[in-house]
């Protein structure tokens, strides 16, 4: 059946595909090179009234490991994740290892135009200065709680 019948059917029965998150693909021939054909023969559907049960429902192409076939993951309850922005602390000046740190990641070699290499940059300094923050200075607020007693 075409991608065009399919939504037809879909309309027809009143459903709504979920959508997903992961490989595009999820059943594989196997065969190396140009004989290999992919494609996305599994989904997840469901009516309205589903729909207004789990609004935040999500649908996850797993790895296929014994299989030809990549397997779902329904989450109907999926936990949220709080981004926390990125803050630069003044404090970290104050240790002489966040200047090298600094330094050190600045050495890294990014491909692709100027706006990507800067991009590429920040995003991986992001990363190297939180996780000094931690080993460096920890948890200041359960510092302070702990000497306040509190």
């Amino acid at each position: 059946m075409s991608q065009n019948a399919l939504g037809d059917e879909f309309e027809t029965c009143n459903l709504i595909d979920l959508g997903f998150s992961g490989n595009n693909f999820i059943w594989t021939n196997k065969r190396p090179d140009l004989a290999n054909i992919q494609t996305r023969i599994d989904r997840g559907v469901a009516n309205a009234k589903w729909c207004l049960l789990y609004p935040k429902a999500t649908i996850s192409h797993l790895p296929a490991i014994a299989s030809d076939h990549y397997p779902l993951l329904l989450d109907t309850h999926p936990t949220e994740i709080i981004h926390r922005p990125f803050y630069f602390q003044e404090m970290w000046f104050r240790d002489y290892s966040c200047e090298n740190l600094i330094f050190d990641t600045c050495l890294t070699v990014f491909a692709g135009d100027p706006i990507n290499k800067l991009h590429g940059l920040l995003k991986r300094l992001r990363g190297e200065l939180r996780e000094w923050n931690k080993t460096t200075f920890g948890w200041c607020h359960n510092h302070i709680e702990a000497i306040n007693g509190t």
